[in-house]
């Protein structure tokens, strides 16, 4: 027979095995409501849609770098007549996932703009990134299709579709963030 947690012998009075005493259930409850309380306080100026764009910007991060480093393993078992392209791929890639990269830092940023100036003037840079963003990756998607014909190896061919997936992926949160921002509202002193 197993012993319970040591931090559940903690809670426990003497002269009553087993039971939490109610204070301490109380107490934990009130500091559960209070984090609830806490966390929506904190994520109540953020924009709606913003919670939903770290969220996938951040998963699409996490497949990208599943891939690059399949990709930087196919470059190293290519041949040297492959490896050429290959590596000129990787540098587009790159290229463009820097401009996500961007998009991602300047999110987070507007969302943890204090003054509401602030915010306006990292969004109005996020507009013009999320912008820039969306034509990198139409390329970098238009140059892996045309990539298709010359890949004569599967596990290239496998890869080339798998960037383009996760890319289009990314272009379609890239959409949704060009269709979300909106203008911003006026920041000043006064009349």
């Amino acid at each position: 027979m197993t012993s319970p947690p040591a931090r559940l012998h903690s809670s426990r009075r003497a002269g009553s095995p087993g039971r939490v005493p109610a204070v301490h259930g109380l107490g934990l409850s009130a500091l559960l409501l209070a984090g609830v309380l806490y966390g929506s306080v904190a994520w109540s100026a953020v924009r709606v849609g913003d919670a939903t764009f770290v969220y996938e910007l951040e998963a699409h991060a996490n497949a990208m770098a599943s891939l690059e480093e399949e990709f930087i393993s196919s470059i190293d078992s290519a041949s040297d007549e492959e490896r050429f392209n290959l590596y000129r791929t990787y540098n587009l890639l790159m290229g463009t996932w820097l401009q996500v990269d961007l998009l991602e830092a300047l999110l987070a940023a507007s969302i943890e703009a204090a003054p509401i100036c602030d915010e306006e003037e990292i969004r109005t840079t996020l507009r013009n990134q999320v912008q820039f963003t969306r034509a990198e990756l139409d390329h970098a998607v238009v140059d892996l299709e045309h990539n298709v014909a010359a890949i004569k190896r599967y596990d290239h061919l496998r890869l080339n579709n798998a960037l383009r997936s996760l890319l289009s992926s990314v272009r379609a949160t890239v959409d949704r963030m060009i269709i979300d921002q909106r203008p911003p509202s006026p920041c000043g002193t006064g009349p």
